[in-house]
């Protein structure tokens, strides 16, 4: 008998305990047939050459993604959650759950707000996501974010290598709490995880610390109104020898008003970097370098889905492109893109959408596809010019 009362009284609190905590599995599969021309020409406007893809892609009204998450009620008004997701690649399936460097966070959440710990979304990322209307994804994503991601010359790593723009590794965040009246806010910093000096039998060994970003951001939202500022700094450069330190600075301003027929979405971005590098009379400063760019956007309701638009430029400075011409702009790159998402359901949509960028005295920015031809490689140096991309796929949620 007394077993047996042991035994409910068990099966009674571990059912207290489940229906104090959830667990979700999640998940997007999206995929679209895919087409890119990219083209390029020499420096006098003559002989163009184009360049053609036609692929099975994914991600292009949302990333495709695995991932769980669950919350436990501590009672008294705190709980904690945790949240892992990882990025998958279902077009061939050469990528599963191998990591989770999509997200990977433990938070506890309180009257006081939410701190949060791990791998997550940036405060300047996400102050730029909030305009974008093609969700920072596929043909349509904005320029602004493509300019931090990747550097002028088409290479990975943004200005000198910010690895760091969308999301932050070992990071300590803080938000504000959600009943603010229309304030909320992100603060994060991510420890770097190899300050140590190189060691004593190794002296001149070299340890990148590339994984160092602060930022913060500040909004208010209330009735049709969204407002976002965010700045953050993230070394992008530096060795534990100290011949050369490398950081990028970024800043954001980003707004939406919401007409219920229609949705109107602008931004203004700054992103600078500058450093030292050693001489042989002492440290010496590099030159300041980066761009500056806005992009307006709008997304409609039109019939079971939503039209989305954009149009972006970013202008970079001289210095950031070798081989500009004098006396000419600034190297800029001009964006547009239009798309469709037809709902046809709760969950599944069908979508479409058409881009163009174009390049202009020297940048080698593409939407996607077959990469640009080297500049140098002839007597006839190519330059970039336009890159095209269009998609039509569907997206499923789960």
């Amino acid at each position: 008998m007394h077993r047996f009362l042991f035994a409910l009284c068990a099966l009674g609190a571990a059912e207290l305990a489940t229906a104090q905590s959830t667990v979700t599995i999640f998940g997007v599969v999206d995929m679209s047939i895919s087409s890119f021309s990219n083209s390029e020409h020499d420096r006098f406007g003559q002989r163009t050459t184009t360049r053609r893809l036609v692929a099975l892609t994914q991600g292009g009204l949302n990333k495709s993604r695995l991932g769980f998450r669950g919350t436990e009620d501590l009672g008294g008004g705190l709980s904690a959650s945790f949240w892992l997701q990882s990025g998958i690649v279902p077009d061939d399936g050469s990528r599963g759950i191998g990591d989770f460097r999509d997200r990977s966070t433990v938070s506890l959440s309180g009257t006081f707000g939410e701190f949060r710990l791990g791998r997550d979304y940036t405060p300047s990322f996400n102050s730029e996501a909030m305009v974008d209307p093609f969700n920072e994804t596929g043909a349509g994503l904005s320029l602004l974010s493509a300019a931090n991601v990747f550097d002028p010359l088409g290479k990975a790593g943004g200005l000198g290598g910010n690895v760091n723009y969308v999301r932050g590794s070992n990071a300590i965040s803080y938000f504000l709490p959600p009943d603010l009246w229309g304030l909320y806010g992100q603060v994060m910093h991510t420890l770097g995880e190899d300050d140590n000096p190189p060691p004593a039998a190794n002296p001149w060994s070299v340890r990148p610390r590339t994984d160092r970003y602060s930022g913060i951001r500040l909004g208010y939202a209330a009735g049709p109104w969204n407002l976002s500022g965010a700045y953050g700094r993230s070394k992008v450069g530096d060795s534990s020898r100290v011949d050369r330190s490398e950081r990028v600075r970024f800043f954001n301003i980003a707004g939406s008003y919401d007409f219920a027929t229609l949705k109107l979405m602008a931004e203004y971005s700054r992103t600078r970097a500058s450093g030292q590098r050693a001489t042989a009379s002492g440290p010496a400063p590099l030159p300041d370098t980066g761009f500056r760019g806005y992009l307006v956007g709008l997304t409609m309701p039109l019939g079971a889905g939503m039209l989305r638009a954009s149009y972006a430029r970013v202008r970079y400075d001289e210095l950031l492109v070798p081989g500009t011409l004098a006396g000419t702009a600034r190297p800029r790159i001009d964006k547009w893109a239009i798309g469709y998402v037809h709902n046809l359901s709760l969950r599944t949509a069908l979508y479409a959408t058409v881009s163009r960028l174009t390049n202009r005295e020297g940048p080698r920015l593409n939407l996607g596809g077959p990469s640009y031809g080297s500049e140098s490689s002839s007597a006839f140096p190519r330059q970039p010019g336009a890159s095209t991309g269009y998609e039509l796929g569907l997206r499923h949620w789960f």
